[in-house]
């Protein structure tokens, strides 16, 4: 079976208990992982990506989210899985998730 992580800020608990009861109604098992919010990024980060006089730049809460997703590749690295499926905390799941995620696994 693929992880399943969804991003989820510490301040949404009912976005929390929305995904959980679907995970719960498939039968799955998803991992929270602590969505970044711009006050987590460190100034030299601000500094560095998010700097409008470059050329190219990030509003400080796009950063946030490609941050909270690297959390969840990082995660989905360090438990050794070479592929996962990573959700954000307001998705609709669909009930064929369950066959989905056993692709690339045998069953």
């Amino acid at each position: 079976m693929l992880p399943i992580f969804y991003i989820n800020l510490a301040s949404r608990p009912d976005r929390r208990e929305f995904m959980e009861a679907q995970f719960h109604k498939l039968g799955l098992n998803g991992t929270r992982i602590e969505a970044v919010t711009p006050a987590d990024i460190s100034p030299a980060d601000v500094d560095l990506y998010c700097n409008g006089e470059r050329p190219t730049f990030l509003r400080k809460n796009e950063l946030a989210c490609t941050l909270s997703h690297e959390r969840c590749w990082q995660t989905m690295l360090d438990m050794g899985a070479n592929q996962a499926l990573v959700f954000e905390d307001d998705v609709k799941i669909s009930s064929r998730l369950p066959r989905i995620s056993r692709c690339g696994r045998p069953d």
